[in-house]
């Protein structure tokens, strides 16, 4: 039985909006995964499980957030280390404790006070902190704590599994066959970020849209941010030949739906998690293209960041172009063993760390894919399945339990 004592911020008078999950990670994703654990107080391994987007994602969404404390913060704020009883753990040199995050967060934010910390109250070798982030193993030199790895796959199945109340995501999702598709691409956008506004433009700006399907949703306070945003970024923009005031219109205004159930899911918040990995919408929507243009959920330079839109695509068997963290080609290839798709691309776009001009390599690669004709493409991703099944192969046969069974055995030694 795995036991874990979670230690968490208590407010007077407020809890956090969002119950799915409880206070510690590892007990629901031990849930998920169907290892016995329970929640015990006097464990000798405690988490501290940062704050998820609550905040965020409550005032991009135009809710209320007038009953948030005033030191709430974000996932990013180092500060709510402070609520951790630091002396406690100087007194109890039995308990160790993991910091645990469910979301990628800015890890250089947390380095220099948690190694404040473990100096003043003499923690070394008692402090853990369990990432998602692959990058932040580079780190280690840095820290004075011990950084532990949970692969981004496995934690976005997890999360997915939670929210779906089911222990398998991935093992009945089957390959769908060319013959399914009837254009060149698919480009989902459930969600206005900077970089699928920019990426969804500039293949609209180009006609591009005529010979794919494409969606661009977002709410009145997204577009209220990504004003501000795009603002901001003014002179980047121009300095790369983006008409500014086209862009700009485009982003805050525009609106495309693919069918009713991505409109209904995007406008009330809620899919009970199902399609994460295998749900209607998604799957219905993605098999028609011969690939797939995907927007992933972050695109800095700090992290890899990992979820259910890529592996999506090697379970039902699609090319894919990705507007995401750089390097992340390389990574699925070295680390997974995932083949990519350079018989189609040129995917040196991979190594661009400049967001700006990631977007438009890969855009134009895009266009140079959609400027063949569809069954001559067709023909040359028919050429190469044996990449698409040697891919579905590896997401559909990878043991997320063992992956997080092997995170357990480190944190219990």
């Amino acid at each position: 039985m795995f036991k874990i004592n979670p230690i968490y911020p208590k407010y007077k008078n407020f809890e956090p909006p969002v119950n799915r999950w409880t206070k510690s990670l590892l007990y629901d994703y031990c849930k998920v995964f169907q290892i016995p654990a329970q929640l015990d107080d006097s464990s000798d391994i405690c988490e501290f499980k940062l704050r998820d987007e609550i905040l965020l994602t409550a005032i991009q969404k135009g809710q209320p957030t007038d009953k948030f404390p005033n030191d709430y913060g974000d996932q990013n704020d180092f500060k709510q280390l402070l609520f951790v009883n630091w002396k406690y753990f100087s007194n109890n040199k039995h308990k160790k404790l993991f910091i645990t995050c469910r979301l990628p967060v800015v890890f250089l934010n947390f380095i220099k006070p948690l190694n404040k910390i473990i100096e003043k109250y003499k923690l070394y070798d008692r402090v853990h902190w369990v990432g998602t982030n692959p990058l932040e193993l580079n780190y280690q030199p840095y820290c004075k704590f011990k950084i532990l790895h949970l692969n981004p796959w496995t934690n976005i199945v997890a999360e997915g599994s939670f929210r779906a109340r089911t222990s398998d995501l991935v093992s009945n999702i089957q390959q769908s066959p060319l013959n399914d598709t009837n254009c060149h691409f698919v480009s989902l956008c459930a969600r206005k970020k900077f970089n699928r506004s920019l990426g969804t433009f500039l293949l609209c700006e180009r006609g591009l849209h005529e010979k794919g399907m494409y969606s661009f949703i977002g709410s009145a306070t997204e577009a209220k941010f990504e004003k501000e945003e795009l603002l901001d970024r003014l002179i980047e923009l121009t300095d790369r030949d983006i008409p500014f005031d086209k862009f700009f219109n485009f982003a805050t205004t525009h609106n495309n739906a693919l069918d009713f159930d991505e409109q209904f899911l995007y406008k009330h918040g809620t899919n009970n998690g199902n399609h994460i990995l295998h749900g209607h919408t998604s799957t219905l929507l993605n098999k028609n293209g011969l690939i797939n243009l995907i927007h992933e959920s972050t695109t800095g330079n700090k992290e890899i960041y990992i979820t259910e839109k890529i592996m999506h695509c090697f379970l039902i068997g699609r090319p894919f172009l990705l507007l995401g963290n750089p390097k992340t080609l390389k990574y699925l290839t070295e680390v997974w063993g995932f083949k990519t798709f350079d018989f189609l691309f040129d995917e040196s776009y991979d190594k661009e760390v400049d967001e700006i001009s990631r977007v438009q390599k890969v855009i134009q690669q895009l266009e140079i894919f959609c400027n063949k004709s569809f069954n001559y493409q067709k023909q040359i991703i028919q050429k190469h399945q044996h990449i698409l099944d040697h891919n579905h192969a590896v997401a559909s046969t990878f043991s997320h339990k063992e992956a997080f069974l092997k995170l357990l055995g480190n944190i219990n030694v």
